[in-house]
C-alpha cells in the first residue's frame, strides 16, 4: 500500500459478492439464506488514500 495522500489504483473483475453475517466469536462469514448477491463484471477505481 501507499501513503496517505497517495494514489490507489485497481480493478475488480469477474467477482461475485454475497450477503453474509459475521460470527462475532470466530469472524467466519456465513452466507445469508436467500440473501442478496451482486456480480461485478469489471470496475476500475482511482482513489486517494485517506
Amino acid at each position: 500500500m501507499g501513503t496517505i495522500g497517495g494514489p490507489l489504483l485497481g480493478e475488480i473483475s469477474d467477482t461475485l459478492l454475497m450477503e453474509v453475517t459475521i460470527d462475532p466469536d470466530t469472524l467466519v462469514a456465513i452466507p445469508v439464506e436467500n440473501g442478496e448477491s451482486w456480480c461485478i463484471n469489471a470496475h476500475l477505481f482511482d482513489l486517494v488514500i485517506e
